[in-house]
């Protein structure tokens, strides 16, 4: 059997979307792939969807960085980042799926829609009951995983 392997779609405003579709058009293992994000966003991707939430006309803000074809208020480009990890992390922990892969998010945008986390490490952590996590990068034959996350060089000491 395949592992199944969600991908959230990130920030709607930012490169997440691009990112996954690049991703879908040439997986780089076999797997099955479940895409979560804004209906709008994931309908022409290969790949089993998931519609999180509705981004509706969206409205422009001087907040919204980078300029997207997306318009949307921060908070609610937040809030639909945000369902997306949440609906990825109740069907982890359901079994539904075998691993989480998550697109790039605004941290501010998180914040604005009321997701104080610092990072997708510790947010994760929060989801699953307070478990101990370590974020890992790997490439290759190197996997790395990180002593500290999402604080400042001067804190590490």
């Amino acid at each position: 059997m395949l592992p199944r392997i969600a991908l959230t779609l990130g920030d709607p405003r930012g490169i997440g979307p691009e990112i996954v579709a690049k991703t879908l058009s040439e997986p780089p293992a076999e797997a099955h792939y479940i895409v979560i994000g804004p209906e709008e966003l994931i309908r022409d991707l290969p790949a089993e969807r998931i519609s999180i939430g509705a981004m509706g006309k969206g409205i422009a803000s001087a907040q919204t960085i980078p300029p997207s074809p997306f318009p949307l208020p921060p908070r609610e480009a937040g809030r639909l980042a945000a369902l997306a990890v949440e609906k990825a992390a109740e069907l982890a922990l359901a079994g539904d799926v075998d691993a989480i892969v998550t697109a790039p998010v605004e941290k501010r945008a998180l914040h604005d829609a009321g997701y104080a986390y610092p990072g997708h490490t510790e947010w994760l952590a929060e989801l699953a009951g307070g478990v101990d996590v370590a974020m890992m990068l790997t490439t290759g034959k190197l996997r790395v995983v990180l002593a500290t996350t999402h604080i400042p060089l001067s804190a590490v000491p």
